[in-house]
């Protein structure tokens, strides 16, 4: 995610008075459930955020005055 995004981000969460945050970083750790189900997954190209990177945006968060918690690492 890209400054750009992550600023508008912020602009919308401090509009409605956001405090904390709640980071689930995306996973592929679901996709053999589609299997299970004879479903395609259509998300396999998508690749799940370095640490480096989910720290990056945390930081940037926090430097913003908000609470942030990373789960699911």
């Amino acid at each position: 995610m890209d400054d750009y995004n992550i600023n508008l981000i912020v602009e919308f969460l401090i509009s409605i008075n956001i405090k904390e945050i709640h980071i689930l970083p995306f996973h592929q750790y679901g996709s053999k459930k589609y299997e299970y189900i004879n479903k395609k997954y259509s998300l396999n190209d998508i690749k799940p955020p370095s640490l480096n990177q989910v720290n990056e945006i945390r930081e940037k968060l926090q430097s913003k005055g908000f609470k942030v918690n990373v789960g699911g690492l």
